[in-house]
């Protein structure tokens, strides 16, 4: 996940991050976006692409390191939780975009 803040391309396995022509660094796993972090306003956008797996969920993780959320399934549904309280930001995720604010994003 280095290479997305980093803003360089990366290909592993069914896993891969290209730079767009806004500048902005994409992941996708298994040719879906699941990610893109902007340059410009420094947010970072998560999605799941329709992909409730361990994999997707994974990766999602790696990616959300940085910030102050993370991802866990209870009884088959997805939160986004705040790390430092594990409250809950989102529950029941639907997997559609969620926006993630530059100041919150840790260098």
């Amino acid at each position: 996940m280095q290479k997305m803040y980093a803003y360089r391309t990366f290909k592993r396995g069914n896993t891969h991050v290209k730079i767009s022509e806004h500048y902005e660094s994409e992941m996708y796993l298994h040719n879906n976006n699941i990610a893109v972090l902007s340059a410009n306003n420094r947010r970072l956008y998560i999605r799941n692409a329709g992909w409730f797996s361990v994999t997707t969920k994974e990766r999602l993780n790696g990616i959300l390191g940085r910030t102050p959320y993370y991802i866990r399934q209870k009884d088959f549904k997805w939160d986004i939780v705040r790390k430092s309280t594990n409250e809950i930001v989102l529950h029941d995720w639907n997997g559609e975009w969620f926006t993630i604010e530059g100041n919150e994003i840790y260098n």
